[in-house]
């Protein structure tokens, strides 16, 4: 396909390439959705039964022609997508169907080109509707969707320090996606799908902390302990019995709960680490979601998918072997051997019965003479056939190669190889007799398996006979072991089963008994509130371990303290720290309002309800409250998600915000992406450095530009006057100071304010006047120094 200029291997090369499968329906009302998924460098265009049903990077070309481009302006790696055309699913016909698919490439030189198309039928689940984020970006937007437009201020502000409190990383979570397999060992799900389903995954928990931002504190760590974003960022999903992971055990004690170093140790995380033994995650289907709490009291205990499969060959009699100490027929390179076949006659092979192998104990026939040693020259391989029939009415899409092996092996149906281990793929097509696997691969785990959904075209329907054939090598002569233990299985998943990558499902809360640490436990030991875990507990009752500690951590005094101390830090003042508070340092007024916040958490119905302990916090019929005084007033700096949000919900100025994200990151905080999880600071100190304030200021200033203003959806300088019915600089002023900062300006602020409206950029004196050519530009410059000056940074 690609074109080369000179040289022997010279040729024209050609763009583009056409190809089509025709496939039986039976029935096509019972179609539910209909999915293309397609991998494809570098554009396509997909007709079924004639009609366009999809396309990407053809531009609008109606009638791509062969001699068309494809619209990606370079090459780059192959582009993933899952194309919904239910809408086109009327086009199918009972009987026989055609995809047919042309791909061009962007350049008849380029370097590469790929089509892997897959047509795909899915089921739509019964169930609830719900709210599905589209991307990372759209979150992000949401945050400051909610911080300029929510009339539930107070709710929004604290959805935002509840997500910061227990943070979480999207890019963890969509790595963790990406990386899974599906129940036939493969890719579960394309980049894009993981990161949209990573989103979703913190939507959930961001609308979680945002709707229950005032209950008990005890249900938000509960909430949090069992999130999927959470089980992943913290490595808690290979938290297993044995091998215990103390990340989130640490950082439940250290950042959610307790605070640094307060009434607790190492030896505490090490016990509790085991308490959250088999803490997973799982999909479920749509309508078989849970509610929290439930959701967390009573999650499902088995994996995503479940099944069960009809052995069609196992493991046991039937085969016939040859020892590769030669080749078994004529090499031919490139060609899958005639030994692969069905008419090849295995009668001068030996008998035997699987696993076949030595050294582990797990073999039905032992290679006593495979091994290298002494005299014994040994060999490196073993070829395997085995004869089969297909049960009539064997659905193929349900056939799987699960195959256990000991180092490495080239699986064929009816000579057509079907699969190998990542051992054998650089072994050559077919392997030679004494090629080696490339590294060691030990039986006795997880075996590989091998969908043969996409072989069908190989098999040879009922009552026609098929053969299995398997080439086994090892790693080395000298091997202390070797083994092939293959399975031919219709696999049948259970009812409430769903895949991994199934977009219809969510992803909860998993309990794995089976990886759970049963062992006695002692949490907290030598003090008051010692918890002894008992070694009784069997199978779902495991969970209690982490639920009761929970819910002791809910309202141990640590916890009242550190949470208290961090609410004060956000809406008071940052002069007090949990060390400060506790030795006795801290200003006396602060420390008051932690007292009051810790006393309300008591004596709350529920304990611990964060709605009852910031309304002691806000108390104004207490003329001593601290809260209201002169010396708390405009004591916190706003972090930049404040500062953006603050902005467009002063002004009221309709603000776009697709750039906010992105904005808010260039001044150093962008929400849902941290990668400590000790979330942002809520001391406004952290946030006063030169790059940020200065990514500040020119915020302000384009926010407020006259011409060319991508952040205002409907802003006219012109008519925002009008509408105020204010012109000169004095007016503008005294506007501004009235909506922004409620009168409080100072006199030195504002001549401050009112000589920069009255000076040109040559020094020269001006009067700021509707008169003059530059007064938009002017007034908008003049508003956008007001919404950057010191006061208007401070909460």
């Amino acid at each position: 396909m690609r074109r080369i200029e000179e040289g022997e291997d010279a040729r024209p090369g050609y763009l583009s390439f056409f190809v089509r499968r025709e496939f039986d329906v039976s029935d096509p009302s019972e179609v539910g959705g209909l999915f293309l998924n397609m991998i494809y460098d570098d554009g396509f265009v997909a007709y079924l039964n004639g009609e366009e049903v999809a396309r990407a990077n053809m531009g609008d070309l109606i009638r791509p022609n062969y001699r068309s481009k494809s619209a990606r302006s370079a090459d780059g790696d192959p582009d993933f997508g899952l194309f919904e055309i239910t809408k086109s699913k009327d086009l199918l016909v009972p009987g026989i169907n055609v995809l047919a698919i042309q791909l061009h490439n962007t350049s008849i030189t380029s370097s590469d080109a790929i089509l892997v198309p897959e047509l795909i039928h899915r089921d739509f689940y019964p169930g609830r509707e719900y709210d599905r984020i589209n991307d990372i970006d759209s979150l992000q937007k949401l945050i400051h969707a909610q911080g300029m437009f929510s009339k539930k201020q107070l709710q929004a502000v604290m959805g935002e320090f509840w997500e910061n409190h227990f943070t979480t990383d999207y890019d963890k979570t969509a790595e963790y996606l990406d990386d899974l397999e599906d129940s036939l060992g493969e890719n579960a799900m394309f980049e894009q799908q993981a990161e949209q389903e990573a989103a979703h995954v913190e939507f959930k928990e961001y609308e979680f902390f945002r709707d229950h931002a005032f209950d008990a504190f005890g249900d938000l760590l509960l909430y949090s302990a069992t999130s999927p974003s959470m089980l992943i960022y913290l490595d808690n999903v290979i938290n297993e019995v044995g091998e215990a992971n103390e990340n989130y055990a640490r950082e439940i004690l250290e950042l959610f709960a307790f605070g640094v170093d307060n009434r607790y140790t190492q030896t505490d995380i090490e016990e509790l680490s085991r308490c959250f033994t088999g803490w997973q995650i799982r999909k479920v289907r749509a309508d078989k979601t849970q509610g929290f709490p439930e959701s967390a009291l009573n999650p499902p205990t088995q994996p995503s998918t479940g099944f069960f499969d009809l052995p069609i060959v196992d493991i046991g009699s039937g085969w016939r072997y040859f020892k590769g100490m030669r080749e078994p027929v004529r090499y031919r390179e490139g060609l899958a051997p005639e030994w692969t076949r069905v008419g090849f006659d295995d009668t001068n092979w030996l008998k035997g019965a699987t696993g076949i192998g030595y050294g582990d104990e797990d073999d039905n026939t032992v290679l006593e003479d495979m091994r290298r040693r002494n005299e014994q020259k040994g060999y490196s391989s073993v070829f395997l056939r085995r004869h089969f029939t297909l049960p009539a009415g064997t659905e193929i899409s349900n056939l799987v190669l699960s195959i256990d092996y000991d180092d490495g092996f080239v699986a064929y149906i009816n000579g057509k190889e079907v699969g190998r281990s990542s051992s054998m793929s650089d072994a050559g097509t077919p392997p030679r007799f004494n090629e080696t696997a490339s590294q060691n691969h030990e039986a006795g785990g997880e075996p590989d398996d091998i969908s043969l959904a996409r072989y069908e075209r190989f098999f040879n329907p009922f009552p026609e006979p098929n053969v299995l054939s398997i080439q086994g090598h090892n790693v080395n002569f000298t091997s202390s072991d070797f083994s092939v233990l293959p399975r031919l299985v219709s696999r049948s998943v259970t009812q409430e089963s769903i895949e991994p990558g199934d977009p219809n499902g969510q992803w909860a809360f998993r309990f794995n008994p089976a990886d759970h640490d049963y062992t006695a436990k002692i949490i907290f030991e030598g003090t008051e509130w010692e918890m002894r875990i008992p070694d009784d507990r069997q199978g779902i009752e495991g969970l209690n371990d982490a639920l009761d500690v929970i819910k002791m951590m809910a309202n141990h005094p640590s916890t009242r303290e550190f949470i208290c101390v961090k609410l004060v830090n956000k809406f008071v003042a940052d002069k007090i720290t949990l060390r400060t508070y506790k030795d006795g340092s801290a200003p006396a007024h602060l420390s008051d309002v932690v007292d009051r916040a810790i006393d309300a958490w008591q004596q709350a119905e529920p304990i611990g309800h964060i709605g009852t302990v910031l309304a002691a916090i806000f108390d104004r019929s207490d003329v001593s409250n601290p809260f209201w005084t002169q010396s708390v007033y405009q004591a916190k700096v706003k972090t930049p998600v404040e500062y953006i949000n603050s902005l467009g919900r002063a002004m009221e100025w309709g603000v776009m915000l697709d750039d906010l994200p992105e904005i808010s990151e260039d001044m150093g905080m962008h929400f849902f992406t941290r990668d400590d999880p000790d979330g942002w600071s809520e001391y406004g100190f952290d946030w006063v450095n030169t790059g940020a304030i200065l990514e500040r200021l020119n915020f302000a200033t384009r926010l407020t530009r006259h011409n060319n203003n991508k952040y205002l959806r409907s802003w006219s300088i012109r008519r925002y006057l009008r509408l105020h019915d204010i012109e000169t600089a004095e007016e503008i002023i005294d506007h501004f100071d009235q909506l922004l900062f409620n009168g409080s300006l100072s006199k030195d602020t504002r001549d401050l304010i009112l000589n920069f409206a009255r000076t040109a950029e040559n020094g020269r004196r001006i009067v700021l006047s509707p008169e003059r050519d530059d007064y938009l530009s002017r007034v908008g410059e003049l508003i956008g120094l007001i919404l950057a000056i010191p006061e208007m940074h401070y909460q």
